[in-house]
């Protein structure tokens, strides 16, 4: 189907082969451990975090600020330094946007949908004196 779609000059298959993207999704201990080969890896063109993941897999479930799991970050983060490897993570506000672009990311996974939908609803409900299932604590997911 996607030949039918995306039709190229050069054919289908060549356009697609130079046009793939490999994005590393960094989200094991051990992936941390081996940072520096999986930096340098040719082909590689960006690196995510999965900072959720990873904090699982460090043991420390759900703890994105335990110092184990920023350091994990910091040398990932230093490693894509290194190998001029474009560099993404999740976040929750656009001050996190902020705050990680001036630290070098270069590419995020926003919220779901649902969630920023009641975010962005909020300052329309307060005035009302209405808060919506989020702020209620009740899940809207």
């Amino acid at each position: 189907m996607a030949m039918e779609r995306w039709p190229a000059p050069e054919g289908y298959y060549k356009f697609a082969d130079r046009n793939v993207v490999v994005v590393i999704i960094i989200e094991e201990a051990r992936a941390v451990d081996s940072i520096e080969e999986i930096a340098a890896t040719p082909g590689v063109d960006a690196m995510f975090i999965g900072v959720n993941d990873l904090s699982f897999s460090l043991g420390f479930g759900g703890q994105w600020e335990h110092p184990a799991v920023r350091d994990a970050v910091s040398k990932i983060a230093a490693a894509a330094r290194k190998y001029k490897v474009p560099l993404g993570r999740p976040v929750s506000s656009a001050r996190q946007v902020e705050q990680y672009s001036k630290e070098g990311y270069r590419f995020f996974q926003g919220p779901r949908d649902l969630g920023m939908m009641a975010e962005g609803s909020r300052a329309l409900l307060e005035p009302l004196g209405k808060t919506g299932a989020a702020a209620r604590g009740r899940s809207i997911y």
